[in-house]
């Protein structure tokens, strides 16, 4: 079974910093993930990495301005 892109909520960053967890299916593990959008280039990851138990994809963005939309994503893999 190919990788699936499992998306989280769009979410408004305001100035600051924002983290965000996008979960797996039961059943996969999460192989990446990252960021669709922001819509500037003021809105940044600072950190993406998995869980220790590889059942979800922690991201950290930072926005320097004004609110920007993102959407975080997990890319997820069938576990052996």
């Amino acid at each position: 079974m190919a990788p699936q892109l499992v998306k989280g909520t769009a979410t408004s960053v305001p100035t600051g910093r924002k983290t965000f967890e996008v979960l797996c299916p039961t059943g996969t593990k999460a192989i990446g993930g990252g960021l669709i959008g922001p819509s500037s280039s003021t809105t940044y990851v600072i950190s993406s990495y998995p869980s220790d138990n590889l059942d979800r994809w922690n991201l950290a963005v930072n926005n320097t301005s004004s609110a920007d939309t993102v959407t975080p994503v997990a890319v997820c893999a069938k576990s052996a």
